[in-house]
């Protein structure tokens, strides 16, 4: 069963793959660039973001700083510093206008002396300010000093301290400080953070110590490996270089820092990419497209192949028709809109027209070639490869012309030679019958003189006038003897011109055999139109085999036949011998008559002899006569069969 698809379906199938290969390649493409692309923007809009955010916490924080330092050059200029009381209401003043920030601010100086916003002191008698972290690190640096988050003594809350030293006469008078409350700087942290962004603060340590998430320190710092591991990663870049954090559903977490500026803080900006939800909405997308595309690109194939393939398969089935044999086919309905398509139309119809003229014409040759007539030759013009069969069936009829002709030939020869032996065969059966006559008429006289030979014998002795007659019969029977030998001699040049006869016949019949062989061949030749002519080939054959094995066992005969003659003549010529010494013993005196009487006896003996080669001459010229008979017959029916199958060769029309 054939399984093979039509070439419409093929191209549908073909034309859909690529379609679908070329936009899942193109959808692939656009979303690798995509990712890319995405990925590029992530990094960069992280690292923007991330200066971004330490700008504006550094606007925040110099602002702070900007207030301690004015404050600080206030108290350096006004020289409030010698005086703490009117330096501490100045401050409570100063501090009574600040907002929520500020948690307090105050001036301690180095004799262990506070002037504080909110008038506070410390319970604690042995304490003492310039112990603090706040006081000794201002000192040290000699500029602002910003501490880590620690827990305020005056009221117990979690705040950083920003302070600066205050000069008098070039020496440190002191140092003005400001607390601001932790949340207060978380408060910053939230309001930088938008959206999926995470903002916090680490120190030099990488602790974080300030988070947008209140609840995340609990008022202690917290390492950020112990946060999450992947941050270790982040603060091990340099500064500015965005990586890879976490993985929080399809987003991806990336994470910069920055240092910022006057302290040894850093603030980490951790923010989620949303590439993985851009790719799927591509995907998603280009999965909408390809299936519009797919549909309306299977409508035009379907069109298109309906419309110009089509044609092609219409054209396939006719095709199959001529292939099983249907040479007459018929594509006038055959729509053709394309050039292709009407050169395969045309050429399809051509091909179906001359192969059905090929046919009909081959057809009406090969149907006279059966009937005989071999005149009839292709007279269209085959085309191409097809010219091959016209030359063949062109050189079919010349061959098979030869072959009639020269077998004709042959027939006329065999009916000619089969003639010459029937007329060499009667004329020895002729020679043959006299001969039997003669030998016939000879036996007859043979025995006549043995009886008188004896009946002589007998009477020998009753004298002369009886040997007187005798020696006048001898006489007589010396001219029959003189003739016997001389019919002897005829037969003897009569059997030896049927000995040439025969070899004649010999020599036809084996010149008939080799025609008869040639004849065979050439049908074998033909094929299936020459069966009946090497049947008849055949037949030919087997009577010239037939016709030689006669002729040798005739030429046999013949020889025998002669040989027989020969002693015959001998024989004859040994009784003429002796019926010229019988004379010539009457002619003597009858005083012999005793010696003749011997004589005689001894002729008696040898006339026997005589009789019994004569009975036995006359029987083989019976067998020469029979045979005789015999090679009449057989001339008559290969001058027959000669006649039938130039009859038959006739009915061939060359």
């Amino acid at each position: 069963m054939n399984t093979k698809r039509t070439l419409s379906k093929q191209t549908r199938i073909v034309f859909n793959v690529l379609m679908v290969m070329t936009l899942i390649t193109t959808t692939i493409f656009q979303v690798g660039n995509l990712a890319i692309d995405t990925h590029k923007n992530t990094l960069s809009t992280i690292t923007q973001h991330t200066d971004l955010t330490a700008a504006k916490f550094e606007g925040w924080l110099n602002s702070q700083i900007m207030m301690i330092d004015t404050m600080a050059r206030e108290i350096e200029t006004s020289k409030s510093f010698f005086n703490m009381t009117v330096l501490e209401n100045h401050l409570v003043t100063l501090f009574s206008s600040m907002d929520d920030t500020v948690q307090s601010m105050y001036y301690a100086n180095a004799r262990n002396e506070m002037a504080h916003g909110e008038r506070w002191r410390s319970a604690d008698p042995d304490y003492d300010v310039r112990e603090r972290e706040w006081y000794i690190g201002a000192v040290e640096s000699n500029g602002i000093h910003i501490t880590e988050p620690f827990v305020s003594i005056a009221k117990g809350e979690l705040v950083i301290s920003i302070s600066k030293p205050v000069i008098n006469s070039g020496r440190i008078d002191g140092v003005f400080c400001a607390n601001f409350s932790v949340e207060s700087l978380i408060e910053v942290l939230d309001q930088l953070s938008e959206g999926d962004t995470e903002v916090f603060i680490v120190n030099s340590e990488n602790n974080i110590i300030f988070h947008e998430d209140k609840n995340l320190l609990a008022g202690q710092m917290l390492y950020i490996g112990d946060y999450d591991k992947h941050y270790i990663d982040v603060m091990s870049k340099p500064e500015g270089t965005p990586n890879y954090v976490t993985t929080k559903g399809i987003d991806t977490v990336y994470a910069s820092y920055n240092k910022i500026d006057g302290t040894t803080w850093k603030i980490v900006v951790a923010e989620e990419s949303h590439i993985a939800m851009q790719v799927l909405a591509h995907i998603g997308i280009s999965i909408m497209a390809i299936t519009v595309s797919f549909i309306i690109t299977g409508i035009l194939i379907n069109r298109f192949t309906d419309r110009y393939m089509g044609p092609i398969e219409q054209v396939t089935g006719l095709l199959s028709e001529v292939s099983n044999g249907q040479m007459k086919i018929d594509a006038s309905h055959i729509a053709c809109e394309t050039k292709e398509l009407d050169e395969l139309v045309s050429a399809t119809t051509e091909l179906s027209t001359n192969i059905s003229n090929y046919i009909l014409e081959i057809s009406d040759i090969l149907t006279n070639f059966a009937e005989g007539d071999f005149t009839k030759t292709p007279e269209q013009v085959y085309i191409g490869d097809f010219g091959h069969i016209k030359e063949a069936i062109i050189e079919i009829a010349d061959k098979l012309k030869v072959v009639l002709k020269e077998t004709m030939i042959s027939a006329d020869d065999v009916s000619y030679g089969s003639e010459h032996i029937a007329n060499s065969a009667i004329q020895l059966a002729t020679i043959t019958m006299d001969q039997h006559e003669l030998l016939l008429y000879f036996k007859d006289t043979t025995d006549t003189i043995t009886n008188k030979m004896i009946e002589d014998i007998k009477a020998i002795d009753r004298g002369y006038d009886i040997i007187q007659g005798m020696t006048h019969k001898a006489s007589n029977s010396q001219a029959v003897a003189n003739e016997m030998v001389s019919a002897m001699g005829q037969i003897t040049e009569s059997t030896k011109q049927i000995s040439e006869v025969m070899s004649q016949i010999d020599e036809i019949a084996n010149q008939t055999n080799l025609l008869a062989l040639n004849a065979a061949i050439e049908a074998a030749r033909a094929g299936d139109n020459g069966k009946g002519f090497a049947v008849v080939a055949g037949e030919v054959r087997e009577l010239s085999t037939k016709t030689t094995e006669i002729v040798r066992d005739i030429y046999e005969m013949l020889k025998i036949n002669l040989d027989s003659v020969t002693k015959g003549e001998e024989m004859v010529g040994l009784t003429t011998d002796v019926l010229s010494e019988i004379v010539s013993a009457t002619a003597e005196s009858a005083e012999v008559s005793k010696q003749i009487k011997d004589n005689s006896l001894q002729q008696r003996e040898s006339l026997d002899e005589i009789l019994q080669g004569t009975g036995k001459l006359f029987e083989e010229v019976s067998k020469t006569s029979s045979i005789s008979q015999e090679n009449v017959a057989i001339s008559e029916e290969l001058a027959a069969q000669a006649t039938s199958l130039k009859g038959q060769i006739e009915q061939f029309k060359i």
